[in-house]
Formats: structure tokens, sequence, C-alpha cells
């Protein structure tokens, strides 16, 4: 059985915001959101988590739209939500400390 060790929850996102940028990391937080492309901002425009928008929202140069507010409080998101963290992103998290780990020693 794997365990989450915080220790390598918290250095593999800090290497990922600090290192990459915020892209891999919005991408793989707004995944389950944006993925079939119906949640749409004020133009109608659906919403996506590319560089541009990862960097506005990681900067803080914009806030978190209403539309993605209003999604995120639905009990079907956060079922989403749990199901992918389980299935995907718990998993990559494991790996990547594994492999800090392993190249610490």
């Amino acid at each position: 059985m794997k365990y989450l060790n915080y220790k390598e929850f918290y250095q593999v996102f800090r290497i990922g915001v600090v290192n990459k940028g915020y892209t891999p990391v919005a991408e793989l937080l707004f995944y389950p959101m944006f993925k079939d492309h119906t949640l749409l901002d004020e133009t109608d425009t659906p919403f996506d988590a590319n560089s541009t928008f990862a960097s506005r929202i990681g900067n803080g140069y914009i806030a978190i739209h209403k539309n993605i507010q209003d999604e995120v409080g639905k009990k079907e998101t956060l079922e989403k939500y749990i199901a992918y963290f389980q299935s995907d992103v718990i998993p990559i998290i494991i790996d990547a400390g594994q492999m800090i780990v392993l190249n610490l020693l």
C-alpha cells in the first residue's frame, strides 16, 4: 500500500509552481471542470487552463470567475474532483514524490 507523505506532496507542488510556472498545476486543478468545455466566461467562451489563464489566476491578477465559484459549489463537481484526484492526481504525486526521494538518496 502506498501512503501520501505531506512533505512529498508539498515538494511536488512547490516544484511545479516555482520551476515550471503555474500552468501544470492549474491544468491539474481545473481539468475536471474544464474538460467538457461547458463552463463559460462572460463572453460565452469556454474556460481553458492555458498558460495565460493559469498565470493570471496564480499571480492574483484576476479573481476566480463567478461561474467557476458556482461550479465548485456543486455536489456533482465535488464528487467528480474526488474521483479524479483518487484515480489521476494522487498516483502522479506519489510517483513524483518517490522520484524526488530517490534523487535525494
